[in-house]
């Protein structure tokens, strides 16, 4: 699918006309259908940006680039409804609540109890997710909230779906792993800052900024 054929479905989807979206993003309407058209296939981003902001997309969305989880609201509110709430939740606030956890507690191998707690509760809903998202009868509702070219032949909309389900599954999958293995990073560095602390010979230096904040950072830095 290329530009224009994005740009034709988004602006049907917005309910707008050529005329209208063109008059928006302060541009001219023969321009506008040469774009949609294919004619240029090129365009400069500060036409994409008029555009975008003229039907309330990011202009990843139009050169399709992957749309993030927190840029689809009737997705990220679907995930909750279904008992997803660390899925639909965007990296920012994941960041906020890690570094809101009590570190008091610890187990038998000196990492934080409430974050191999959370290690744990990822790997609950990641398999949650898997059942939701793999069974047709737990995803059917999901169906109409996918954007299809409204004008495609029923064929062409379910494979777009189908190609949009696929895409979510992949997302879904690799948030659930990327922050599981930030969470293990981040107790291991606890860990060893710790024992660096208190003089213990068992655990490695810790080489980062002495904040739980700076070891969070790097854990999710290496997790990236």
């Amino acid at each position: 699918m290329d530009i224009g054929e994005r740009i034709r479905i988004a602006r049907k989807r917005a309910g707008l006309s050529q005329e209208e979206v063109a008059r928006r993003a302060g541009m001219s309407l023969k321009g506008m259908a040469y774009i949609e058209r294919g004619h240029i296939e090129d365009p400069h981003y500060s036409s994409l940006a008029g555009i975008a902001e003229a039907l309330g997309v990011s202009v990843g969305e139009l050169v399709g680039e992957p749309v993030p989880l927190d840029e689809t609201p009737q997705i990220v509110e679907w995930l909750r409804e279904n008992g997803l709430e660390w899925g639909a939740t965007d990296d920012a606030e994941f960041r906020k609540h890690v570094r809101r956890l009590d570190l008091e507690g610890v187990d038998e191998d000196h990492n934080p109890v409430s974050v191999m707690e959370l290690v744990r509760d990822l790997a609950d809903e990641q398999a949650e997710a898997r059942d939701l998202l793999w069974i047709q009868s737990n995803y059917r509702s999901l169906g109409p909230l996918l954007p299809v070219d409204p004008d495609a032949p029923v064929a062409e909309q379910k494979r777009q779906r189908h190609d949009q389900l696929r895409a979510l599954r992949k997302e879904l999958d690799r948030r659930y792993r990327r922050r599981a293995y930030a969470l293990m990073r981040y107790a291991e560095l606890l860990a060893a800052q710790e024992g660096s602390a208190n003089g213990g010979s068992d655990f490695e230096p810790v080489r980062v900024a002495a904040t739980q904040e700076g070891l969070w950072d790097q854990a999710e830095r290496e997790a990236a």
